[in-house]
Parts: structure tokens; sequence; C-alpha cells
């Protein structure tokens, strides 16, 4: 059973605790002062001195050409909103290759998001899903190559 629509952090390092949120999940909080808008962020998975770690396209200063992929702690950008689980990895191997893919994007400088945020691409759920569908990609060829 996956976490309600709507959970807190405690929620969700418990779930994370019990296998209930993976690695590689993807999470949502809401933007304040956006109704319907909402910030998209990977989960990287738990880090034991300062809790949950996510990694995600933000632009803190909303000017656009400040943004970039970030790795942060959860706590330090969730602002006290609640988070609602957007999508799960298929797979735990899945969610580590959408982890791997996430990292590669937040250690190179030239990753074709800093710099470029956009509202309709280039955004936070573009970001998202990406990693997602290289995590996909990963996999696939992860399994060829052991066939």
């Amino acid at each position: 059973m996956f976490p309600p629509w709507r959970f807190k952090l405690k929620e969700a390092q418990v779930a994370l605790e019990q296998g209930r949120l993976a690695p590689g999940s993807i999470i949502a909080r809401p933007i304040p002062g956006a109704p319907l808008a909402e910030h998209w962020m990977l989960l990287e998975g738990f880090n034991a001195l300062k809790g949950l770690d996510v990694i995600h396209f933000w632009d803190a200063m909303k000017k656009g050409s400040n943004a970039k992929v970030r790795r942060d702690n959860l706590a330090d950008v969730l602002f006290n909103q609640h988070l609602r689980l957007v999508a799960s990895p298929v797979s735990s191997e899945h969610g580590e290759a959408m982890v791997i893919a996430a990292l590669q994007f937040w250690k190179r400088v030239d990753n074709g998001f800093n710099g470029r945020y956009r509202l309709f691409e280039k955004n936070c759920q573009d970001f998202c899903v990406r990693c997602f569908d290289f995590g996909l990609i990963r996999l696939k060829m992860m399994e060829r190559q052991h066939a």
C-alpha cells in the first residue's frame, strides 16, 4: 500500500523505511501562492545524517536563468507542505536507474536544464519525467546485456 494521497515528511520517511515508498519515486508539493501548481522532485533515498534526500530542478530566485538541478534534503525544500506521490518506479531496479540518471544530471553543469527553466518545458515536471524515462531505457539496456 502506498502512502495516502497527501502525506507529511515524517510519514514519507516511515513509508520509505517500510518499503511503501521507494527511491526513484516522484513526489510533489504545492507551490505557495500558486494553488494549482506543484513542485515535482525525485526521491533519492534516506540519508542517515539528514533524512530524506531529493534531486530536483528548481529556481529559488524565480528568475529562470538561476534554475538548476539540485540535490537537497527534503525538509529544506518542503516548507511544511504536504507531499503527493506522483509516480513510483516500476521496480527497485528502475528506481535505482532513475536515481542514477538524476545524479548524472546533477553532476553535469551543462545538463540541458541548468539556466533553462521554461513554464511548459524544462521545468521540474520535465526533469522528473526524463529521469523516469532514462531509468526505463537504462533498465532495458541492462536486461539486453544480461540476455
